[in-house]
């Protein structure tokens, strides 16, 4: 199985996340209220919301050129890092940190990480058979 380089294109959409990333956290943290730095600010969730609707789409997009076996597999090891991982927090933050217990909070980032781990190459690479 061959991989397609993609990276032309993402690699660009990575660069203007991290300067707007940069540049919103220097507008909050400097508490700076003149229409420019609002407008970072807003031009920064604008894009956070269209890279949350463009990595689904490219996951589903890409998923059509890997074996369907190959998926499954994937797909397991996310739930299992799914699970592991917010059950994992869970027992931790109960233990050190009763008071502060947000379930939500942790599924989400336990399931941001379990997609991370377990889908990255199938949205940044397209198989290709050899």
């Amino acid at each position: 199985m061959k991989l397609s380089n993609k990276f032309g294109w993402m690699k660009n959409i990575y660069i203007l996340s991290s300067v707007l990333t940069i540049a919103a956290l220097i507008v909050i943290y400097t508490k700076t209220n003149s229409p420019f730095a609002i407008g970072i600010v807003v031009v920064f969730g604008i894009h956070a919301f269209s890279i949350c609707i463009l990595i689904p789409i490219m996951l589903i997009r890409n998923a059509k050129f890997y074996p369907r076996k190959e998926l499954k597999k994937r797909f397991s090891k996310f739930i299992g890092f799914f699970v592991t991982t917010t059950v994992g927090t869970l027992i931790l933050t109960k233990l050190f940190v009763p008071q502060a217990l947000s379930i939500t909070r942790i599924a989400v980032n336990g399931f941001g990480l379990a997609f991370g781990l377990s889908f990255t190459d199938v949205i940044l690479f397209r198989s290709k058979p050899s």
